[in-house]
């Protein structure tokens, strides 16, 4: 995300860590599950994807 843009919206700056921290299970290794559970945690408690809706289209 472009720096200018990092401290502006602060959901902008959320969904930029849930989609990096994703990418990095990508990459396989062990405990991935487990990461993956608290990624899931983190992105549905952490972030409104209903109300966030029109960044997802």
């Amino acid at each position: 995300m472009p720096q200018e843009l990092a401290g502006t919206c602060p959901e902008l700056t959320e969904l930029d860590r849930l989609v990096r921290a994703f990418a990095e299970l990508l990459t396989p290794a062990a405990g991935n599950d487990a990461k993956l559970a608290a990624w899931l945690t983190d992105a549905r408690t952490g972030f409104d994807l209903l109300r966030h809706r029109i960044l997802l289209r």
